[in-house]
């Protein structure tokens, strides 16, 4: 097992694929609920935020993509006005 924040086989190709499926992603999921310049902006700082974390973080990362990308997602939502929690 690798150490805390070295790649394990992990290529310049494959971080540009999913940042670029996390985005497309994104935008298809909140463009029907805030338009299109907010879902790029939400979309855009969830990709961002889940490729790094999938580069930097433990080798078991199902659980921490998805947190971390979710988290900056709702700080992007939240900076715009826009809160699922009322």
């Amino acid at each position: 097992m690798a150490p805390l924040g070295t790649p394990q086989n992990k290529t310049l190709e494959s971080q540009i694929t999913m940042f670029i499926t996390c985005f497309i992603v994104g935008m298809c999921v909140f463009i029907p609920y805030s338009g299109i310049w907010h879902s790029f902006d939400v979309a855009l700082w969830g990709s961002l935020v889940a490729t790094i974390s999938e580069f930097f973080f433990f080798p078991d990362d199902s659980l921490l993509i998805p947190t971390c990308g979710g988290a900056a997602m709702q700080f992007a939502l939240w900076r715009h006005g826009f809160s699922y929690w009322g």
